[in-house]
């Protein structure tokens, strides 16, 4: 039992290793498209302070203090973004976001994460200097 355990073990943690080093192989063009789509976006990289605000419902508008942090990542194929706000000395806002672009589809994709392991999966669109991204809320429509 223990050596059927042993190689059980030996076996996942080779897939582990083995499987990232060919997912990297991606071939040179798909990468330079990947990579050319999101320098559109290369414009959100840094780090920016200030005041925001949140609605959740008519007339229930929440302003804060936000920190926003962007970085490109993976060699330029990933932005990933992280945002803090917080009023009154608590957390109002808290979540972690990734944008990637698929040479394969030539789409955007955007997933954003908040705390509990709650994530969406947002439409997301570069129109000349701007972003756009929204989802379906089956309880509130479209957010955008």
């Amino acid at each position: 039992m223990r050596n059927i355990r042993m190689r059980s073990i030996f076996v996942v943690m080779t897939l582990f290793l083995v499987f990232p080093a060919v997912a990297q192989q991606m071939p040179p063009e798909m990468m330079s498209r990947a990579q050319e789509a999101m320098s559109k976006l290369a414009w959100l990289e840094g780090s920016w302070t200030g005041e925001g605000w949140m609605q959740l419902g008519p007339g229930n508008r929440e302003s804060s203090q936000v920190f926003e942090k962007a970085e490109l990542k993976l060699d330029g194929t990933l932005l990933k973004f992280e945002g803090l706000g917080t009023s009154e000395g608590r957390t109002v806002h808290s979540a972690i976001g990734m944008v990637t672009f698929s040479p394969i589809t030539s789409e955007y994709s955007m997933r954003a994460y908040r705390p509990g392991g709650l994530f969406i999966d947002a439409d997301f669109s570069v129109e000349d200097d701007k972003i756009v991204w929204g989802f379906d809320d089956p309880r509130a429509g479209k957010i955008r």
